[in-house]
């Protein structure tokens, strides 16, 4: 395993304390490039744009906020910024760019749900091209949502009533075709599979009951998960794989340090590292239209696995009490992979171009082995066996640092 460095960043100041489900990366204004939105204690929001350490565009919402979203929830065509507070109210706030008030409008909806969702997701879930809002309680319930514009508020469309607490909520497509499927993490690295009763074509049917019956339950067994069945875990699905309609892996990970690569009901590998992982997420590093899993720990060690579980490290230079990481535009124009850290010091550490070439670690000779014109240098040299190109390798660079393969020939 080896580890890398980042150089590129922006360090931002908070003013405050900033939780793991308060940072979000998205395109809140609608110019295509990506913004940070960050809920820091005391109910501040700030939108943080571009290589500006200032915020862009800042909200108080009237309440201790516990988690913030970026999509399309009321399904106008344009992502919003969505906040819920622990007693209940959430926001939902449409940013624009305009010619007054500073160059930013924006419009607010409001409703009140269930106190203590912990956290959330946007998406299709029952395939009728308009989004939902799944939400996970600190009661061990998870319940579907689906913004009604008339009525100016979210309907109930179904309540699930879990054995155990949620770690989070996830959709993961399982098929080309099929439905999402709703997957929430339990203890012990551990999942279940929430099945959808409702009419996709009612929006405004509440299935106000607890669904038990429609929870699948399916623990991933192994020695170390039955020896501590209330570890914490993580789950993130729909990991791209090469192309966008192919269905991807997901991925679990849990607080003692283990992560796992799922497809289907088949376990890939499992990675066990010595940190504490708590924060999970995917994105392309490589440039090579797959998705790279990422996991934080709180004392800032940071592991990016390729699907092969090729891994590289990096070690943040401080204890982090929030971390996500995806797309941010820092110039303005182009979207980059990027890691982004809260402290424990009202300070954010956002690295906006975090560009790898490679994740699997090899050795000079492999390399030369892999190019053409060096290939023909060992065959004019008749040189064949490994042992011999390692030598001459070792002489060439000891010699002389060669610009070509030229000068390894003069040597």
């Amino acid at each position: 395993m080896r580890s890398v460095s980042f150089v590129n960043h922006l360090k931002l100041s908070t003013g405050g304390k900033v939780s793991q489900q308060c940072m979000a990366l998205g395109d809140v204004d609608g110019d295509g490039q990506n913004e940070l939105v960050v809920a820091v204690e005391g109910g501040d929001l700030k939108v943080y744009k571009g290589n500006s350490i200032e915020p862009w565009w800042k909200f108080n919402e009237a309440g201790d906020i516990s988690c913030v979203e970026i999509g399309d929830v009321c399904n106008v065509g344009k992502d919003s910024v969505i906040a819920f507070t622990r007693n209940g109210p959430c926001s939902i706030i449409d940013l624009s760019i305009s010619a007054t008030d500073d160059g930013v409008s924006y419009t607010l909806k409001q409703d009140r749900l269930p106190a203590n969702i912990i956290n959330v997701l946007i998406g299709d879930v029952d395939k009728d091209e308009k989004k939902e809002l799944i939400a996970c309680h600190s009661d061990q319930s998870v319940s579907a949502y689906r913004w009604h514009e008339k009525e100016k508020k979210f309907i109930l469309l179904q309540r699930w009533r879990l054995r155990n607490l949620a770690g989070n909520v996830t959709l993961h497509n399982a098929s080309e075709k099929g439905r999402p499927t709703i997957m929430v993490s339990q203890p012990g690295c551990s999942y279940a599979i929430l099945s959808v009763d409702w009419d996709a074509a009612d929006n405004v049917t509440s299935r106000l009951s607890h669904c038990t019956e429609n929870i699948q339950y399916t623990p991933l067994s192994s020695r170390s998960r039955l020896q501590n069945p209330s570890v914490l875990c993580k789950i993130l699905g729909d990991i791209r794989k090469s192309g966008e309609k192919m269905a991807g892996y997901f991925a679990l990970c849990t607080l003692d340090g283990t992560l796992k690569l799922m497809e289907k009901d088949k376990m890939l590998w499992s990675l066990q590292v010595d940190h504490q992982l708590f924060a999970l997420n995917k994105v392309d590093v490589l440039g090579d239209n797959r998705e790279e899993v990422i996991v934080c720990a709180w004392d800032g060690q940071t592991y990016i696995v390729d699907h092969d579980r090729n891994v590289v490290r990096y070690q943040f230079q401080d204890n982090v009490q929030a971390f996500c990481a995806g797309k941010y535009s820092a110039d303005g124009k182009t979207n980059l992979p990027c890691l982004v850290y809260a402290d424990f010091h009202n300070k954010i550490t956002l690295f906006y171009d975090v560009r790898l070439s490679f994740l699997k670690a090899t050795d000079f000779l492999t390399v030369a082995n892999g190019d053409a014109e060096m290939r023909e240098v060992f065959t004019e040299l008749g040189i064949n066996e490994q042992e011999e190109k390692r030598s001459y390798l070792k002489n060439c660079l000891l010699t002389k640092v060669p610009t070509s393969s030229n000068d390894c020939l003069k040597s």
